[in-house]
């Protein structure tokens, strides 16, 4: 059956001695750069899980940033609006009273030129009313009695006016 010889014991002592030769020298190597190996992978993992929970920390507070910029900017936009809404009725409301003023002064002119008017025609009408009157009677009017003439006559008119 089985049979035991010299050989068989020598190749059996060799082996365990290389086992251990090799356990000591290259087994112990090979496990700590496993050991090493797999602690660094882990390290990795680790590290690659902190920038990714940190990353999305930093894209929330940028997108909370981006919200209130736009929330902000959409605020301005309002107020510019408004102030501008309050400019345009302030200058209507100048424009308006700027008309009324021009409104106001043109009506005073016209007044005024009126009142001249009424005035020229009135000197204009007396005198060719005494001229008509001088040919009626056919006598010369010296200016003295244009003057009482025309004065008369004013007042007259003046007061059919009042």
């Amino acid at each position: 059956m089985f049979n035991v010889d010299f050989t068989f014991l020598w190749t059996l002592f060799n082996l365990l001695l290389l086992f251990f030769i090799l356990k000591k020298v290259l087994f112990g190597r090979v496990s700590a750069f496993m050991e090493k190996r797999v602690q660094g992978i882990a390290d990795e993992r680790n590290a690659a899980e902190k920038d990714r929970v940190e990353a999305r920390s930093l894209r929330v507070a940028c997108e909370e940033k981006l919200r209130k910029a736009d929330e902000e900017g959409l605020e301005i936009i309002k107020q510019m609006r408004e102030n501008a809404k309050l400019q345009a009725e302030a200058i209507i409301a100048e424009a308006k009273v700027q008309a009324e003023q021009i409104l106001d002064s043109a009506r005073r002119q016209m007044v005024s030129e009126q009142r001249a008017a009424v005035i020229a025609f009135k000197s204009h009408a007396a005198a060719l009313i005494l001229s008509a009157s001088g040919r009626i009677l056919e006598r010369e009017v010296n200016s003295q009695d244009e003057e009482r003439f025309a004065q008369a006559l004013f007042q007259e008119i003046s007061e059919k006016d009042v």
